[in-house]
C-alpha cells in the first residue's frame, strides 16, 4: 500500500534508469505523504499491472514486490481461481 509510511515511497527512478531506459519520469504519482491507499485501490492498481503484464512478449518474467501489493492484487482475483490456488492465495 502506498502513502503515509515513508518506507512505502519509491526510490528515485533516476537511481534505476540506467538499468531500465524505458522509465521516463522521477515523479511518484501514487505515494502521498498524508493518504494511505485503500485495499481496493491497491487491488485496482494490481489489476492494471496484471493487464499490462499480459501484453509483454517475454515468456519468463520475475516480479519483485511488497507482500501487501501481491496479497491485495491476488485476493481480488481469488474467486476466479481454481480452489487450490484460491486456498493458497488466501493464507
Amino acid at each position: 500500500m502506498d502513502g503515509v509510511h515513508p518506507c512505502d515511497k519509491r526510490r528515485n527512478i533516476s537511481d534505476y534508469q540506467f538499468l531500465f531506459p524505458a522509465i521516463e519520469s522521477d515523479e511518484d504519482t501514487w505515494w502521498k505523504a498524508d493518504v494511505r491507499e485503500t485495499k481496493e485501490e491497491v487491488a485496482a492498481r494490481g489489476q492494471k499491472f496484471l493487464n499490462w503484464l499480459w501484453t509483454r512478449k517475454e515468456k519468463e518474467i520475475a516480479i519483485v514486490t511488497h507482500s501487501g501489493f501481491l496479497f491485495h492484487t491476488l485476493s481480488a482475483l481469488g474467486n476466479d481461481c481454481h480452489p487450490l490456488v484460491k486456498k493458497e492465495i488466501c493464507k
